[in-house]
């Protein structure tokens, strides 16, 4: 995801970032520091062909604006 990435109101929004770690690393999504689940409107998923992991918001909305982050965690760190 590139820095300052933006999103247009009411239209979607899709955001994608690699991630290598072994062992498989546990991924989030943060809204301003808030994990995101699909019961925010979003959708949370891994690509099938690249393996990124892929932040969808189908409609962007006012409560969808902030900073962003994806958080990857394992067993090491």
């Amino acid at each position: 995801v590139p820095e300052n990435a933006v999103a247009v109101q009411d239209q979607s929004a899709r955001f994608e970032c690699m991630i290598d770690a072994l062992p498989k690393a546990k991924v989030v999504w943060l809204l301003n520091g808030k994990e995101l689940t699909n019961k925010d409107n979003v959708r949370l998923e891994t690509d099938a062909k690249t393996g990124a992991n892929v932040l969808v918001i189908p409609k962007v909305l006012a409560v969808h604006c902030g900073t962003y982050t994806i958080k990857a965690s394992n067993s090491v760190g």
